[in-house]
């Protein structure tokens, strides 16, 4: 009867172990466990103290719970690294590689997701993809920034650390560089395929609303020029002649279009520069209109002048014709006042020889 109590008990340990592994070595086990030798009296109190040690270490065994080929877990948190977590899953380590996911059937080769410290002499942790060979391929970086205010920067990053895309912690995004300087700052060109860039223009958020005035003027003072970048590949901008405008320059005309970061580099920001278009627009309309007012009133007055000229000339003609008219009567007059002349230059001289002839 004692060694089958002894085998009992020593089989629902076995049980126990075979079924939670090393899970029950974490168990305190509470109650002296006696060792019987062979003729040892078994005493009662001696079973009782061991069943009841066994009961209280089998109940204390966490809860994992065996399905088919599976288990999980359902009571609590877990903690690896760590005898005291505090989050359902909570690993503590002073390795830089705190957990690892591997994908060993990948396409081209295994493919390991690594959760550690964060890579390029930057504090915090770091999400990265590391390829077959072993080398990280991409990173997605959880920056701590300053550990007395708690602030932090999210930096997305290709196997070279080079940045594609940063998120600082007070908001600002850079594209191609790790320090932006305004909300947006991209190193190279942006595209846009698919729409417009909008702005929030509604009149409910604005007030001091005032027209713009003369802008014609002012836009023309501006010094479009071609230039070259000193260093293009630091700006990750194109070789060769570019076009555009001085900044120092633009300030002294357009104060408001021209942004100075911390470093003291000018920006120009172009801020209303459609409206300003816009405005100078209106401006040459509004001049070639008056202009094309006062070539309409030009145009007119020639035409009354053409219209007086061919009315004078047509009179001209009349006054020809009737010159001619009085030039011929005026002939004629003259032809007919001859004739009469010399008839009365005749009967003069024939009285004069009558009279001779009487005496």
């Amino acid at each position: 009867m004692k060694e089958y109590l002894i085998k009992r008990i020593y089989g629902g340990v076995v049980f126990a172990l075979a079924v939670f592994g090393t899970t029950i070595l974490a168990v305190a086990i509470s109650g002296t466990i006696t060792t019987w030798t062979t003729g040892q009296v078994l005493k009662s109190s001696d079973l009782n103290t061991t069943i009841t040690s066994l009961q209280t270490a089998i109940q204390n065994i966490p809860n994992w719970t065996k399905n088919s080929t599976s288990a999980y877990y359902t009571d609590g948190n877990v903690g690896i690294g760590t005898s005291n977590p505090s989050f359902k899953m909570d690993v503590s380590g002073s390795n830089s590689t705190l957990a690892r996911l591997n994908n060993s059937s990948a396409i081209n080769g295994a493919e390991t997701f690594v959760l550690s410290a964060a890579v390029s002499s930057q504090t915090g942790l770091a999400i990265s993809q590391w390829d077959s060979g072993g080398i990280g391929t991409a990173w997605i970086t959880f920056a701590n920034t300053n550990h007395t205010t708690h602030t932090s920067d999210i930096q997305l990053s290709t196997r070279n650390f080079s940045t594609g895309l940063i998120v600082k912690d007070s908001g600002s995004v850079g594209i191609g560089t790790t320090s932006p300087s305004q909300m947006l700052t991209v190193n190279g060109n942006a595209g846009n395929t698919t729409g417009v860039w909008v702005n929030n223009s509604d009149k409910r958020l604005k007030k001091n609303i005032q027209p713009l005035g003369n802008f014609l003027e002012k836009l023309t003072e501006l010094r479009p020029v071609t230039f070259e970048w000193k260093d293009p590949k630091k700006l990750n901008a194109k070789d060769g002649k570019h076009i555009g405008f001085i900044a120092q320059e633009v300030e002294k005309v357009f104060p408001y279009w021209v942004d100075t970061d911390k470093d003291g580099m000018k920006w120009l920001s172009m801020e209303g520069v459609n409206a300003a278009f816009v405005q100078s627009f209106k401006e040459v309309a509004l001049r070639l209109r008056s202009g094309n007012d006062r070539i309409s009133a030009v145009t007119q007055k020639i035409e009354f002048l053409e219209k007086e000229k061919a009315a004078n000339e047509k009179k001209l003609l009349a006054l020809e014709e009737d010159n001619k008219r009085l030039r011929e009567t005026v002939d004629t007059m003259r032809a007919t006042s001859l004739r009469t002349s010399q008839q009365l230059e005749d009967r003069l001289r024939a009285i004069e020889n009558m009279q001779m002839a009487k005496k």
